[in-house]
């Protein structure tokens, strides 16, 4: 499973970093965000991770799509309702 480690510090422990990426069975995907990593990992190795990092709150990812509009048009079609070919 992918979970979002987010670090309620500006500037993580670097310690509690190396924790994170020497866990077993622990993966870092994404770490562009100083305070926020994106990995994978086992939910046992996040529990683990839980009781070990408590400046860090841990949540599975969540992954939202955009909503639908059926009012709203492309510009391509306003486009060739305009100009039909």
């Amino acid at each position: 499973m992918r979970y979002v480690l987010f670090c309620r510090e500006k500037i993580p422990d670097p310690d509690d970093l190396r924790k994170i990426a020497n866990a077993p069975g622990v993966k870092i995907l994404a770490h562009s965000v100083p305070h926020v990593l994106l990995v994978e990992a086992s939910q046992e190795a996040v529990d683990k991770l839980r009781s070990d990092l408590k400046k860090w709150s841990i949540s599975e990812e969540v992954v939202y799509s955009l909503p639908s509009d059926p009012f709203r048009k492309t510009r391509l079609e306003k486009k060739r309702e305009k100009d039909p070919a």
